[in-house]
């Protein structure tokens, strides 16, 4: 039973394996999975179930949440995107040419793509590509990943080096980067 509301929650799947330990997940639709030792019993993992029961409701609430924030994207209309992706161009540009000035790294050419996982990526040869949908978030969310993708210019990994330089310039950037996850 939940403790907010008396309800029992039933996992949509629950997988056997050579596992130890109990896990709970909560996918991109909401489903509760388990993940169970071959012997644990229906009532271990209910009553488990049960004893993570706040951890739940909050994990598919968040996940609810997002879905939400997604389907703006969703019923955007094709005019709405081209627009979208026009002032993009304009305003990734500018704010790039900004910041690549402020952090003395020089790009070579700025891709604005239509990416469904990653906001943003940088390539060896200075190739910057930054996803149409940043157009549509918080400003701080541009920033940060603008300063993320120059920050690859001099460190093309996320060593504690790479993310000592976002910082330097980002200092929320964690915040930022907590927020951004799972949008896309």
């Amino acid at each position: 039973m939940s403790a907010s509301t008396g309800t029992i929650i039933v996992p949509s799947k629950v997988i056997y394996s050579l596992r130890r330990t109990l896990c709970l997940q909560v996918n991109r639709s909401g489903e509760l999975i388990v993940r169970a030792p071959k012997q644990a019993s229906v009532q271990h993992i209910q009553s488990f179930i049960n004893a993570k029961s706040d951890w739940i409701t909050r994990a598919i609430s968040k996940v609810n949440k997002v879905t939400s924030q997604v389907s703006v994207f969703d019923q955007l209309s094709l005019a709405e995107i081209n627009q979208a992706k026009v002032m993009a161009k304009i305003n990734f540009e500018q704010r790039l040419k900004y910041w690549s000035q402020i952090m003395n790294l020089k790009y070579e050419i700025l891709r604005i793509t239509t990416a469904k996982t990653l906001w943003g990526s940088c390539s060896g040869r200075g190739k910057i590509s930054l996803n149409w949908k940043l157009q549509l978030m918080p400003f701080e969310s541009l920033e940060y990943v603008i300063i993320h993708e120059l920050a690859h210019l001099r460190h093309q990994n996320h060593s504690s080096k790479f993310w000592n330089l976002v910082e330097q310039y980002c200092p929320n950037y964690k915040l930022t980067r907590k927020q951004l996850k799972g949008v896309l």
